[in-house]
């Protein structure tokens, strides 16, 4: 009776990281054995993402909690307020990504 020899797997090549850009290069991750890295991020992915970010800072709910608490709404009205007396269309003009 002859007995079934098991194969041995063939070692796979180890293979270096893997460089990837969900955003056409504003974020580049890097991937290496099964691990993604954050490698690089622009000024505009920054933005983009603290925009997601704090999206939830000016939504309906939002405006109903700022109802509910009144010492809220008064920081929002301070901070709008510096903001108007602050940015202006030039602020807007020269931001560069």
């Amino acid at each position: 009776m002859k007995l079934k020899t098991r194969k041995k797997p063939k070692k796979t090549q180890e293979v270096g990281p893997i460089y990837t850009s969900p955003d056409c290069g504003e974020t580049v991750y890097m991937t290496h054995k099964g691990v993604k890295t954050l490698v690089s991020e622009s000024k505009k992915a920054i933005s983009d993402r603290i925009e997601r970010d704090e999206q939830y800072l000016s939504d309906a709910q939002a405006i109903r909690i700022r109802e509910k608490y009144p010492a809220l709404q008064e920081a929002w009205d301070k901070y709008k307020t510096i903001w108007h007396l602050t940015v202006t269309d030039d602020d807007y003009d020269s931001w560069y990504y």
